[in-house]
C-alpha cells in the first residue's frame, strides 16, 4: 500500500512535465523582406507522439513563388522527457509589395494501434513586402540577392558557318526563379539561339542557373564576344549591383558560301533576261513588191515564236516560287499562332509546324524518327540551324521558358524555314 502511494505521487509531479505537448510554432527568417528577396518559412511541430508518419499540409503562400525543402524527423528532451519534432521549410520569394498574409498550416498525425492521432493547426502569418527602390539600371534583369556570374565559349574554333556555344553561369543566393536571361550584346547580324535555361542546386540555398545560346558568328578571323553585364539588388546593402565576364574570343576559319550566310540569301523575285534573238531576217527583193505583204505575218510568227521559247524556259521557277510562298504562308500563320499561346504551348507548335513543313515538302511524313535521313541533303549549315531550332522547341515545352523566349525561337525558325526554301532542294 505504501509503495502504490508513493508511485502516485511521482506519476502527479511527472505529469506537468509530460502535460507541455503538442506544440506547433511558425517563423519567417525576415517578416520585412524586398520583393524577390529570398526568406524562409518554418513550421515545426513538438510532440510525444511518433510523428514518422505525421504529414504537414502547408498554406498556399498566395503572392510567393515558392519551394518547398524536405521535412525532417528529430528529438529534442523538455523537462527531462525525450520529445519527437518534425520541421519542415519553405523557401519564399515574394512576387508582390504590400501586406502578403500567409494561411494556417496542418499537422496530421493518423491513428496506430498504439496511439490516438490527432489534427492541429498553425496561427496565421503575415509579411510586409517592400518595393525594390527606384535607380535600377538597364542590364537589371529582377536578380535578388547575392550573385557572381561566368562564361565559357565552346569550341573556340569553328568553321564558317558552324555554332559556338556560349554559356552564361550565375551561382549565388537569391530568387532564381525568378531570374531572367541577362543582358546579351551580341553583333545584331549575329544568329542567336537561346535555349530554356537549367537551374542546379550545390548546397543549402546555393545554387546555379545556366544560359546557353548557340549562335553564329558572320565573319571570319579572329572574333570578339562581347563581355556579359549583369546588374542585380542586393538585399543586404540595400543597392544595386553590377558585375560582368571578361570579354571572349574565337576564331572562325575558312570562308563563308552564299548558303551559310543569312544574309547572303535573298529571295531572287527576278527573271533572267533573255537576249534578242539575231536570226536575220530573209532579203525580199526591191521588184517583188507583192512580198512585202508577207513581211507583217512573218515578223508576228517569228515574234511568236520566240515568246513560247522563252516561256519554256520560265515556268518553273515561276511555279515554284508560287509554291514557296504558299508554303512559307502557311508557316508563317502557324508561328503567329504559337506567339498567342502559354510559351511552353509555343515552343510545342514550333515543333509540329517544323515536322508539317518537312512532311509538306518532301512528300512523306515527317517525325522525329526519320527526321535526320529526311534532311541529310539539306546544307550543313542549314541542317545546323534546323536540328537547334527542333531540339530548342522539344526542350522549350516543359522548361521554365518565358515569351521573349518563344518569340525569339519563332523568328529563327521562320528564317531557316525561309532559307531552306529558298535552296529550292
Amino acid at each position: 500500500m505504501r509503495l502504490y502511494i508513493i508511485l502516485s505521487i511521482a506519476l502527479f509531479f511527472v505529469h506537468p512535465a509530460v502535460a507541455q505537448d503538442n506544440v506547433v510554432d511558425i517563423s519567417v527568417s525576415n517578416p520585412q523582406p524586398y520583393i524577390g528577396e529570398q526568406i524562409t518559412y518554418t513550421i515545426t511541430f513538438t510532440s510525444s507522439l511518433d510523428l514518422s508518419e505525421a504529414q504537414i499540409q502547408l498554406p498556399q503562400f498566395i503572392g510567393f513563388a515558392q519551394e518547398p525543402q524536405t521535412p525532417t524527423l528529430s528529438t529534442i528532451p523538455i523537462n527531462n522527457v525525450i520529445q519527437n519534432v518534425i520541421q519542415q521549410d519553405v523557401i519564399l520569394y515574394s512576387n508582390r509589395t504590400d501586406e502578403n498574409p500567409i494561411d494556417v498550416a496542418t499537422i496530421i498525425v493518423p491513428d496506430t494501434p498504439f496511439q490516438t492521432g490527432l489534427e492541429t493547426t498553425s496561427e496565421t502569418l503575415s509579411i510586409n513586402v517592400l518595393p525594390l527602390p527606384d535607380g535600377a539600371p538597364d542590364t537589371f534583369t529582377g536578380g535578388v540577392g547575392q550573385f557572381d556570374i561566368n562564361a565559357t565559349l565552346d569550341p573556340l574554333t569553328v568553321q564558317a558557318g558552324e555554332p559556338n556555344v556560349l554559356s552564361i553561369i550565375i551561382t549565388g543566393s537569391g530568387n532564381f526563379t525568378q531570374l531572367t536571361n541577362p543582358t546579351l550584346r551580341l553583333p545584331e547580324t549575329w544568329d542567336v539561339f537561346p535555349s530554356p535555361p537549367t537551374t542546379t542546386n550545390i548546397a543549402n540555398n546555393l545554387k546555379t542557373k545556366t544560359f546557353e545560346y548557340r549562335f553564329f558568328a558572320d565573319q571570319t578571323g579572329n572574333v570578339t564576344v562581347p563581355a556579359i553585364i549583369f546588374s542585380y539588388f542586393d538585399p543586404l546593402t540595400a543597392s544595386y549591383r553590377t558585375i560582368s565576364t571578361e570579354a571572349g574570343g574565337i576564331t572562325v576559319e575558312g570562308e563563308f558560301t552564299a548558303s551559310q550566310s543569312a544574309g547572303a540569301i535573298q529571295p531572287n523575285n527576278r527573271l533572267e533576261l533573255k537576249p534578242m534573238t539575231d536570226q536575220p531576217i530573209a532579203l525580199i527583193p526591191d521588184n517583188t513588191f507583192w512580198l512585202l505583204w508577207l513581211i507583217t505575218p512573218l515578223l508576228a510568227i517569228i515574234l511568236f515564236m520566240a515568246r513560247l521559247a522563252t516561256r519554256s524556259t520560265q515556268p518553273r521557277p515561276a511555279n515554284s516560287q508560287n509554291k514557296q510562298s504558299k508554303s512559307l504562308k502557311a508557316v508563317s500563320k502557324q508561328l503567329a499562332q504559337a506567339k498567342t499561346t502559354d510559351p511552353n504551348q509555343g515552343y510545342a507548335i514550333i515543333e509540329q509546324t517544323i515536322f508539317q513543313y518537312l512532311s509538306s515538302k518532301y512528300k512523306q511524313e515527317v517525325s522525329a524518327d526519320n527526321f535526320s535521313e529526311v534532311t541529310r541533303n539539306l546544307p550543313d549549315i542549314l541542317q545546323q540551324r534546323l536540328n537547334i531550332c527542333l531540339e530548342q522547341s522539344q526542350a522549350g515545352r516543359y522548361a521554365p521558358v518565358t515569351q521573349d523566349d518563344a518569340d525569339e525561337l519563332i523568328r529563327r525558325t521562320y528564317k531557316t524555314l525561309q532559307m531552306i526554301e529558298e535552296e529550292r532542294i
